[in-house]
């Protein structure tokens, strides 16, 4: 590229020449020498292929090939919507039925005994009495080492399911009921919709105003969106499992996490866009996008590996409706990774080759070299239309360590008034963990009843205990009993309210016994544990042991601040609730990767006023980025919280909570504390320095330790493959309107202080 300008700052920060290090002595030093250079040569290989650097095709060419993509794919959506939709198996909460899970028993005076091959016999017969009473579409499912869970979707019948459970009590093995649940099918396609609507809404918003902001980057965004929800569907289909409504909240959740790694990219394009001169030639242009690809390649997958280790933690501990909604946030994963990453790719490559990219513009942002001309063409328009002028959000330009006390004061407080209720009235367990049999009804009017009327009637002649009774709205009310009770009684204790109030009654059961209850709650306990410590392993072994300490201070303030507000608001704790506190860890986790990329440098700064000047340009780089990625997910959880069924409740607000704390915990919380770690690492080693007759602040020394930082509390990633300076003039100096930008940036940063 001999006659081009030289490397451009493509990143907030000046340019570095790369210089080959020498390789350290000592055995394991050489050893780690080695591997991280083998381990950086072979990431740059699979950089080069995934982020599309080698597709370099002529204007037309790629013009084509992206016309064909896009219309061979929307096409492919079109046609094959409908099928994939009605291939859809609904679970028993959206199509209704029954699901059930038994514990299987020796009988009394019976020689067959509980082993693999009963329990397998067990299971098969179970099967056969379905399909002999009509319900070929039953699925049982043998759960070692002694329980069968029985699903019989679509039944309405109440009557339809007496023979089953009949035949059931004459099988060799006798088996006590753990849970059981019923749904009727009006309820359940009333939930369905209700939830399709929220996530129409979601899309809807989130989407919207990403176009606002990203312009024609947005509308590619929300055409690779709608692919990845098309290809998800087609994955889950592909599964043995049935649309739950663990299942279907995943789905709208993951229109979030389809979002984040758009907004990751884009915001990574903008920003380096925005550092090339007027009229750039093409070669900056591609080197900044090749660049911004490259970066946002590492934190998306940094961020779906944390995803992805707490949903294996939650499908390996996890049961029934949290084993699904982990594998169903995995497919998400992997065909977000397929849409949104590798997809995505390809058509920004074929766009710049084809000249649909030239500047910022595409990102919607040109840059600030082009804010005169924005704003004379406001200007313009503003005679004929009252259309404001508004200067792009690039950066925040605060002191962020001077606030971490806004972000320590408001979750204190939460966190204290939340423990005085827990120490006054306790959490609201539900049914999951505190055992029983809930009920909800339907009764027609009229709606002359109380909540005394109600008890009464269900108390009458059953030996059942109402812990609690509520009426929701008119006709709607919601029984509480004490025990866990088999269907049979449940059938009687509607029939006698049937037959004082009339009916006919829908009601819907939920039933767990206590065995099953304090199972759950153990392995609730060893989720949320095992997925803290395996994100906070992954955080330390890559980005250090500072980081680490700051990532579960952002996970414990998260779950705390979720828990206290159950507390605070009475809201009922349930079995999806672990579910949504390991989302939120995986969030968090992602917002704090998010923010360490870009905190953490090759080569610390070795006085406190730089450190402090580097991290609040950090920080006021990453937060418009950090507050989009958490707001997208937000506005899903909200959209869930206020249009979807009932059910679902706890679960969204669980989500609401944690994301509103991780949203600002990750940037007033966890970035301060580090820097505070840090500046004390850095005094005592100033002052053993200066103890041993030592230079108070030694060079950094060349090599590996200079790539990777201090061993101690507030060093930077062993694993960064962050390419800071150009690969192609390493060697060269950056251009004279890239100094000029970067020492405006220090001064302005230096007035802070």
């Amino acid at each position: 590229m001999s006659g081009a300008p030289p490397a451009l700052m493509l990143l907030d920060r000046a340019p570095i020449k790369v210089v080959a290090p020498h390789p350290p002595a000592g055995g394991f030093a050489t050893f780690r020498h080695r591997a991280t250079a083998a381990l950086q040569k072979g990431w740059d290989i699979a950089s080069y292929y995934l982020n599309c650097e080698w597709l370099n095709l002529g204007r037309m060419p790629s013009l084509l090939l992206l016309l064909t993509i896009v219309v061979g794919l929307s096409f492919a959506v079109g046609f094959s919507a409908k099928p994939i939709k009605d291939a859809v198996t609904l679970g028993v909460e959206f199509g209704g039925g029954y699901t059930m899970m038994y514990s299987c028993v020796q009988r009394d005076n019976s020689t067959v005994e509980v082993t693999d091959e009963t329990l397998q016999a067990q299971g098969e017969a179970m099967y056969n009495i379905c399909v002999k009473n009509g319900l070929p579409n039953s699925k049982v499912s043998v759960l070692r080492p002694n329980k069968v869970q029985v699903v019989i979707p679509g039944v309405d019948d109440k009557e339809q399911i007496a023979p089953v459970l009949a035949a059931f009590e004459e099988l060799p093995l006798a088996m006590e009921i753990r849970s059981a649940m019923s749904m009727g099918a009006d309820t359940g396609t009333k939930d369905l919709d209700d939830t399709i609507l929220a996530a129409g809404v979601a899309f809807g918003i989130v989407w919207g105003c990403l176009v606002f902001r990203y312009f024609a980057a947005g509308l590619l965004g929300v055409f690779l969106c709608i692919v990845y929800i098309w290809l998800h569907m087609i994955f889950f289909n592909a599964s043995t499992y049935a649309l739950s409504d663990a299942a279907i909240v995943a789905v709208v959740l993951n229109i979030g996490l389809g979002a984040d790694a758009h907004i990751i990219a884009f915001e990574q394009c903008r920003l380096n866009f925005a550092t090339l001169p007027r009229n750039a030639p093409r070669e900056l242009g591609l080197e900044a996008l090749s660049r911004a690809l490259r970066i946002a390649m590492v934190t998306v997958l940094e961020a779906n590996v944390s995803t992805i280790l707490a949903m294996v933690v939650l499908y390996g501990v996890g049961t029934g409706a949290t084993v699904e909604f982990a594998f169903t946030v995995m497919i998400s994963v992997c065909a977000s990774m397929i849409v949104n990453v590798l997809l995505a790719r390809v058509m920004m490559r074929l766009c710049w080759n084809a000249q649909l990219i030239s500047t910022g513009a595409f990102f919607g942002d040109k840059g600030p070299n082009y804010d005169d001309d924005r704003r004379a063409a406001f200007t313009k328009v503003q005679r004929y239309l009252l259309i404001p002028y508004w200067k792009p959000a690039r950066k925040i330009n605060t002191d962020f360590i001077r606030l971490w006390w806004i972000g320590f004061v408001a979750t204190m407080a939460v966190i204290i008034a939340g423990s005085v209720c827990l120490g006054t009235k306790g959490l609201n367990w539900g049914v999951d963990y505190s055992a029983g049999t809930s009920v909800s009804m339907i009764i027609p009017p009229p709606y002359d009843y109380t909540c005394e009327d109600v008890t009464k009637y269900a108390e009458r002649k059953s030996n059942a205990t109402v812990s609690t009774c509520s009426i929701a709205a008119e006709g709607h009310v919601e029984l509480r009993f004490k025990n866990a009770m088999d269907p049979k009684k449940v059938q009687l204790i509607i029939f006698r309210i049937t037959s004082v109030l009339g009916g006919p009654i829908v009601y819907n059961e939920y039933t767990i016994d206590s065995s099953l209850a304090v199972e759950q709650s153990r392995r609730a306990i060893i989720a949320m544990v095992v997925s803290a410590v395996v994100t906070c392993a992954f955080i330390l072994l890559r980005f250090g042991p500072g980081f680490s300490a700051a990532g579960f201070i952002s996970l414990a303030s998260a779950g705390l601040f979720a828990i206290c507000c159950f507390a605070m608001g009475g809201y009922e704790v349930n079995l999806p609730i672990v579910s949504a506190i390991l989302t939120v860890f995986s969030y968090a986790i992602n917002d704090c990767v998010v923010v360490f990329e870009m905190v953490h440098e090759p080569q610390p700064p070795a006085t406190n006023p730089e450190l402090r000047n580097v991290v609040n340009r950090a920080l006021g780089t990453v937060t418009i980025r950090s507050l989009l990625t958490l707001a997208v997910v937000m506005v899903c959880s909200v959209c869930l919280v206020g249009l979807g069924p009932k059910g679902l409740e706890s679960f969204s607000l669980a989500i609401t909570f944690g994301l509103l704390n991780a949203s600002y915990t990750t940037i007033l919380i966890c970035a301060p504390f580090w820097y505070m770690v840090r500046t004390w690492v850095m005094s005592y080693m100033r002052s053993k320095a200066g103890a041993a007759g030592q230079p108070d602040t030694p060079p950094t020394p060349a090599g590996p330790k200079s790539q990777h930082g201090s061993k101690l509390w507030g060093g930077s990633s062993s694993g960064s493959f962050r390419r800071l300076a150009s690969t192609k003039d390493s060697g060269s100096s950056s251009s004279p309107e890239a100094e000029a930008a970067v020492n405006e940036e220090q001064e302005g940063d230096g007035q802070q202080h």
